[in-house]
C-alpha cells in the first residue's frame, strides 16, 4: 500500500462499507490498513507523508494509531486544539452514532490514557489533563458529555494525587467540572438516589 492519503482514505472507506459487521469495526480496518504501512514504510515515513493530510478525521486516525503503536507522542504532530476540538466533536456526535469521521482518534486517546501505564505514550500525565481541562471549558453542559469525560478520561487522570486534588479545587467555582466529577461519582446520576 501506497502512502497516499486519499487512497488510504478511500481504502478504508471501502473496507467499513462493504463489512457486514460480523466482528468489523472501523478501527478493525484502521488496524489493518496501519499494521501494512507500518511493515512496508516504517513509523517516521506514515508520520512525515501523512501528517499534513490530517484534517481528513480517517487519516487523523492513521497517524493516531501508527503514533500509538510505534510509542510517539501524539502532540508530535497534532496540537492541543485539534486533539480537543476533534474530541468534543466526537462527544457532540455521539448520541446520532459517532464514529471515525467524527473525530473517534482524539476521544479514543483522551479515553485510553491511563497515568498508571507505563505504555502509555500519547501524552504525559500533566499532558492528558490539561487536554482534559480545555476539552471540559468548550463542552456544553450536558449530562452526556459531561458524564463521558466524568467516568472516563478524568477518573483515569484523578489517580494523580496532584490531578485529583486539582479536580477538588475547580468544582468549587466551575460548574461543569463539579458536574462532571458528580457524574463520574454517582455512575451517571444513578446512585445519587
Amino acid at each position: 500500500m501506497n502512502l497516499s492519503a486519499s487512497e488510504i482514505s478511500k481504502s478504508i472507506q471501502e473496507a467499513n462499507a462493504s463489512a457486514d459487521d460480523g466482528g468489523w469495526s472501523e478501527w478493525d480496518a484502521v488496524d489493518d490498513v496501519v499494521e501494512r504501512l507500518l511493515d512496508r514504510h516504517g513509523r517516521d515515513a506514515i508520520v512525515t507523508e501523512l501528517r499534513d493530510a490530517r484534517d481528513d478525521p480517517i487519516i487523523a486516525a492513521v497517524l493516531f494509531d501508527a503514533m500509538t503503536l510505534s510509542g510517539r507522542r501524539l502532540t508530535e504532530v497534532f496540537s492541543e486544539e485539534e486533539i480537543v476540538s476533534a474530541a468534543l466533536q466526537y462527544l457532540l456526535a455521539v448520541e446520532s452514532g459517532a464514529g471515525l469521521q467524527d473525530g473517534a482518534w482524539a476521544w479514543s486517546a483522551l479515553f485510553q490514557f491511563s497515568p498508571e501505564s507505563s505504555i502509555d505514550t500519547d501524552f504525559d500525565a500533566d499532558e492528558h489533563f490539561n487536554l482534559l481541562l480545555q476539552l471540559l471549558q468548550r463542552a456544553p453542559l450536558d449530562d452526556t458529555v459531561l458524564f463521558m469525560i466524568g467516568d472516563g478520561p478524568l477518573a483515569h487522570s484523578a489517580s494523580v494525587p496532584e490531578h485529583f486534588a486539582r479536580i477538588q479545587e475547580l468544582s468549587k467555582t466551575d460548574s461543569k467540572i463539579a458536574r462532571a466529577w458528580w457524574l463520574n461519582e454517582t455512575d451517571g446520576g444513578r446512585l445519587a438516589k
